[in-house]
């Protein structure tokens, strides 16, 4: 008996254990309230972008081993996104570092944020980059690949050939299908005067 009573207190303290709120057991670790992002005003086409992201907390100690996403604003066809430029975990100081080339000049709207479960007081951070005109290498990007002598007109040649024998294998088809129909022909005459003598 007294062993299903210590049984019974141990299940009760159990059960207790698991409906407490998990924050409550964790309580001496702070959620992050505070993110700043760190971006240049301004660079150009080509140059490397050095952004950095300050995670701190409430009290204003900087927040270790924290995973901040930086993303990029873009627009498709009407549709306002953002897209991730990738990840990076604050080190001792509380810091999330990456750098980015941008490849196209305008205002670059750059957004930083805590990845996961974490509640921070504040979500995300933003920052716009003035991206001006770079070096030429950058300026024109030549979509494709670039096979030196093999230019349209070499691709006009071969995809004229290749046209002109699939027309060459249809009319092939044509006439044998022709020539089909006219042996059968033949046959079913030569049956019907075969009967008829």
């Amino acid at each position: 008996m007294k062993g299903t009573i210590y049984r019974m207190l141990l299940l009760l303290c159990l059960a207790l254990l698991a409906a407490w709120p998990v924050s409550a057991v964790f309580a001496d670790s702070p959620a992050p309230a505070k993110l700043d992002l760190t971006a240049p005003s301004s660079g150009s086409v080509g140059d490397r972008l050095s952004l950095k992201a300050l995670v701190s907390s409430a009290t204003g100690e900087p927040m270790p081993g924290v995973v901040v996403v930086f993303k990029v604003s873009t627009s498709f066809m009407n549709t306002e996104d953002s897209v991730e430029l990738g990840r990076a975990t604050t080190d001792k100081q509380g810091v999330a570092a990456m750098t980015y080339v941008p490849h196209s000049s305008g205002d670059l709207s750059i957004s930083a944020s805590l990845s996961g479960d974490v509640k921070p007081a504040v979500k995300s951070a933003s920052s716009v980059v003035k991206i001006l005109e770079g070096p030429q290498q950058y300026d024109s990007e030549q979509i494709g690949v670039s096979v030196p002598g093999l230019g349209p007109w070499f691709l006009a040649v071969v995809m004229g050939g290749i046209w002109f024998v699939f027309l060459w294998a249809m009319a092939q088809l044509r006439q044998i299908f022709r020539d089909g129909q006219h042996s059968a022909a033949q046959k079913r005459t030569s049956r019907l005067e075969n009967r008829h003598v």
